[in-house]
């Protein structure tokens, strides 16, 4: 998603757009009560986020919406059982670990779906 923010994918407004998604995604958390069992891509959560691509003309096939939805319920249910430790500094652990951040000389395998894309006025 931010790669696709960052080069303007969906147009002059894909920071609102993410944003939007960024605040869908907020929402859903809020909503959700409790241990709600989940499973698979009929969880509201990958909709929310698979919708939030689409407007952005992204798709991402590589695995990564359902590795990120994945990663969010987790949290969410760690915080859940109380196990609220900061979970910024987990990824700065796992940032130490393996080198996850993309430099302008990597490639990404999301593709930009142009055929919907709208002419800027």
């Amino acid at each position: 998603m931010k790669a696709a923010v960052d080069n303007g994918w969906g147009g002059r407004d894909s920071h609102e757009k993410a944003n939007r998604t960024l605040s869908n995604v907020v929402d859903y958390f809020i909503h959700l009560k409790g241990f709600t069992f989940l499973s698979g891509s009929n969880n509201g959560l990958a909709d929310i986020l698979e919708n939030g691509l689409y407007e952005l003309n992204t798709v991402a096939d590589d695995g990564s919406l359902e590795e990120v939805t994945e990663t969010l319920l987790d949290w969410y249910y760690e915080c859940l059982e109380g196990n609220e430790d900061d979970k910024e500094s987990d990824d700065d652990d796992d940032d130490e670990d393996e080198d996850t951040n993309m430099n302008d000389d990597q490639t990404t395998d999301m593709m930009v779906d142009a055929s919907e894309q709208k002419p800027e006025a």
